[in-house]
């Protein structure tokens, strides 16, 4: 039995919440959801998933946030403390306001944690999923240029992800939900603006531990591994489940085996930080296989796009381990090195025949670029 605000997906004993939205309503399928022997539970769905959470949910609640890397935070969290406990987690990237509510309402009742994605494009949004999910932990994977077209600086997308502290701990009305209860942090030095951030944290009653890690892989390794520990689970757990993850989030550093080659699709998203993130990735990853990259352009940079192209351009540049270079979309036109390709984001056919028609063997490529260029694409010709 399970929640859900899909008429195709329910199943006989599920219920069905028909959300309202702009260009649907749930309303009108009813009909449908009755007729596959589901329930119909009409009520709204932010209220109701709040009221959940406040009042039944059984649960230690993670939030984890972040520019770059929640995605694989939440998932490699949730394969370590799986390790020892029942842990749910938000499938895929339902991270926004349908997503959160649903993720809590679809924690079983024996749940020990529930690792809850929390997503935004600009302020107040961070601060109407945490009043929903009231977090009791909080992790937030990294601070950077995301959304600075709508947001402007970094100092706003700090304040905007610091409203995951932002909820009042007394709406956990249930006893047995507050009882010994406490609302803890972990964060990175090195993050921009830590500071800010952990004052934030502090004021709104969190404790706050830290990691120091430059490094954006492994602070996230970091991260996890010392929640892990102040939760209990052993240094051989730890251990076995970092050892043996994969990212199970689809277009997220999934490894396709191509021939002779190795083809990474990191094709959801991208921006200056996560970009960086998956190409030092890439090098860490295969020391001993011959490199190359497909880069897409980067989306809602706003007056950053420029700088933040060309310093992309310049960061590859600087790793002689990538020897086979692509980039596609017009605003890296000017910036290209020699020896570098280039292609228009029209061109994505292109691309797939000019990785086919490569003599190279052996080679672990990287294709990631913003999710509205639809890089992914590139892979179906292939």
């Amino acid at each position: 039995m399970s929640y859900s605000i899909d008429s195709r997906s329910v199943q006989a004993g599920d219920w069905f919440i028909p959300v309202k939205g702009p260009r649907f309503d749930g309303h009108n399928y009813i009909k449908d959801v009755l007729a596959k022997g589901a329930r119909v539970l009409d009520v709204d769905l932010t209220t109701y998933a709040t009221d959940f959470r406040s009042n039944r949910l059984k649960a230690i609640v993670i939030g984890i946030t972040g520019s770059a890397g929640k995605t694989t935070v939440k998932d490699l969290l949730a394969a370590v403390l799986n390790t020892q406990f029942k842990v749910a987690k938000t499938a895929e990237n339902q991270n926004n306001e349908i997503g959160v509510p649903l993720t809590l309402l679809n924690t079983p009742n024996d749940a020990d944690f529930v690792v809850v994605e929390m997503g935004m494009r600009g302020r107040g949004q961070i601060k109407h999923l945490t009043q929903i999910a009231k977090p009791d932990w909080v992790l937030i994977s990294s601070l950077g240029s995301t959304h600075i077209e709508l947001l402007k600086t970094r100092r706003n997308i700090a304040l905007a992800k610091a409203e995951v502290f932002d909820f009042d701990p007394s709406a956990l009305r249930a006893p047995s939900l507050t009882k010994g209860r406490s609302f803890k942090t972990i964060l990175n030095t090195e993050m921009n603006y830590f500071e800010l951030v952990s004052g934030i944290a502090k004021k709104r009653g969190f404790s706050v531990s830290t990691i120091t890690e430059p490094d954006p892989i492994r602070s996230n390794f970091q991260m996890v591994t010392a929640l892990a520990r102040q939760v209990g689970v052993t240094e051989a757990n730890i251990e076995k489940a970092l050892a043996s993850f994969t990212v199970p989030s689809a277009h997220r550093q999934q490894r396709i085996e191509w021939g002779q080659n190795t083809l990474i699709d990191d094709t959801y998203n991208a921006n200056p930080e996560s970009m960086c993130f998956a190409i030092k990735k890439l090098i860490d990853d295969f020391p001993d296989r011959p490199l190359g990259v497909v880069l897409g352009e980067m989306r809602e940079l706003g007056d950053h796009a420029q700088t933040a192209h060309k310093e992309l351009i310049d960061f590859v540049a600087r790793h002689p381990q990538i020897t086979w270079v692509t980039w596609v979309g017009q605003i890296f036109k000017p910036f290209v090195k020699k020896g570098h390709d280039w292609y228009d984001i029209d061109d994505k056919i292109k691309v797939a025949q000019a990785i086919r028609s490569t003599d190279k063997k052996g080679y672990v490529i990287l294709v990631k670029g913003s999710r509205s260029l639809q890089m992914e694409t590139i892979f179906q010709p292939l």
